[in-house]
């Protein structure tokens, strides 16, 4: 087992990233404390690489785990390297965006609303980790009405938008949507457009 142990901890190591997917969106900071721990794998796992690889030349290549280790690591690092969020993108299988709006506020901190084909609606929220909510939708002419899966956190889900396209579109900005946290807010998110097939 010693002598598997540096593959055995690359495995680990890829399979985590590849299905940060599915944990990203854990509540509160556990994201955050992962994403970080995976970081710092990162490092260790590069360091360990250079000390494999200066064993590999004075050992004369005649070790085989040595090699192993260092093909193992190799390959692992360069692919995180390459997809740091995996090699699937399973953001695909959500289905298509109708529309796709986005809010860049202070710190880089980014809100994300896709308007789903089926009836379905996600928001995303990435500001010191990565929250996502889930529910419904009825558009009534420029009116996006939202409708939850589940109560909203203090300040993190909205009621209802208001579609304002730009009579000149282009690729990268059709508009705002104006998110409204409920009917009595006066200050809506205005998020910019990225994405519209609705005819």
């Amino acid at each position: 087992m010693k002598k598997n142990l540096i593959i055995v901890l690359s495995i680990i190591y890829f399979l985590f990233v590849n299905s940060s997917y599915f944990w990203e969106k854990l509540p509160g900071l556990w994201d955050m404390v992962l994403t970080g721990i995976l970081f710092l794998s990162f490092v260790i796992l590069a360091i360990i690489l250079i000390f494999q690889i200066i064993k590999m030349i004075r050992n004369k290549f005649s070790s085989k785990i040595t090699i192993i280790n260092c093909i193992i690591l190799t390959t692992v690092l360069t692919v995180t390297a390459l997809y740091p969020l995996g090699i699937v993108d399973f953001r695909k299988f959500e289905g298509i965006d109708l529309i796709l709006a986005q809010y860049e506020g202070a710190a880089n901190c980014t809100t994300t609303l896709k308007i789903k084909k089926e009836n379905r609606f996600i928001q995303r929220r990435i500001c010191f980790g990565i929250d996502e909510y889930y529910g419904n939708y009825r558009i009534d002419g420029d009116t996006i009405k939202l409708h939850y899966d589940e109560k909203s956190s203090f300040g993190s889900k909205y009621a209802y938008g208001l579609i304002k396209l730009d009579s000149i579109k282009n690729d990268k900005n059709y508009g705002l949507i104006l998110y409204y946290r409920d009917s009595v807010d006066n200050d809506p998110l205005p998020m910019r457009i990225l994405e519209y097939r609705i005819k």
